[in-house]
């Protein structure tokens, strides 16, 4: 048997072995973005990311050093707001997992900030955005998975599935509760409401 093959047949039969992959993979992935995070703001040296985080020196430095720390979800967030980025953590696959890692690269490795994220201030500044689903009449909440096709007008912007039959529309909520049903169905088939 390969190594390979060995490490998959420890993995799916030993928790034990799952929780020391993980750590490892998380031990220095984890320290190499905060690090990646740092060099890149208005904030290249340590000293500067722990005022701003309000932690001491010491702890930054443990926490770029691979292995050296357990971070908490806490201390993530205190680090992301010192960023100014946000913070999304995920149960995934190993095999994703794998991805992340053998596609991560500390170099290209950067994140929008609040200030420069201009989809976020976009929706914080327009009315939230609101979709409906016509089927046959019918208004419903999505669950849009499938490729989509769009085609705007008139203030609004229609989506149709190209795997089914269903339409979304996405418009201003304000303007989608001001429609008719039948202006909805109409907006639905692409003409103007």
């Amino acid at each position: 048997m390969s190594e390979r093959s060995e490490t998959i047949s420890r993995l799916r039969s030993e928790f034990n072995a799952r929780t020391s992959y993980i750590t490892a993979k998380l031990g220095v992935l984890v320290p190499s973005k905060i690090r990646a995070l740092r060099l890149k703001s208005n904030m290249p040296r340590q000293r500067d990311l722990a005022i701003e985080a309000d932690m001491q020196q010491s702890r930054i430095s443990m926490f770029e050093t691979p292995g050296a720390a357990n971070v908490t979800l806490e201390t993530l967030a205190k680090l992301a707001a010192a960023f100014k980025v946000g913070l999304k953590v995920e149960f995934v696959p190993f095999s994703e997992m794998l991805r992340w890692e053998n596609s991560y690269s500390q170099d290209a490795f950067d994140v929008t900030r609040i200030d420069n994220d201009f989809e976020f201030i976009s929706s914080e500044a327009e009315e939230a955005a609101h979709t409906i689903v016509v089927r046959g009449g019918l208004n419903q909440t999505p669950n849009v998975s499938a490729s989509i096709t769009t085609l705007n007008f008139s203030g609004g912007r229609v989506a149709q599935h190209e795997q089914d039959a269903d339409i979304a529309v996405l418009a201003p909520k304000a303007e989608i509760e001001a429609m008719s049903q039948p202006q909805r169905q109409m907006a639905a088939a692409g003409g103007e409401w």
